[in-house]
């Protein structure tokens, strides 16, 4: 669903394969780049963990890389798994 009170616009977005998340089980992540006020990089990223599903997104300045939202995520992910 669109913000009507947004002023960026999506100037590409594209899915991610093969990123890996130590101890997950199925992934998904998708990255978005924007223009306007404010622009910048949305990082999104989805796993399952024995029966947990987290999704986490990432955005703001300076802009998140994959590798800091994965290494976030492994951390997450071994917090699930060892309870």
């Amino acid at each position: 669903m669109r913000n009507l009170r947004s002023k960026v616009v999506v100037e590409s977005e594209a899915e991610v394969p093969s990123l890996v998340v130590p101890g997950a089980e199925i992934t998904w992540a998708r990255g978005q780049r924007t223009s306007g006020q404010p622009s910048g990089t949305t990082l999104m990223l989805a796993w399952t963990a024995q029966s947990d599903l987290v999704v986490s997104a990432a955005s703001g300045t300076p802009d998140w890389s994959w590798d800091e939202l994965t290494a976030i995520a492994a951390k997450q992910c071994d917090r699930l798994t060892s309870t």
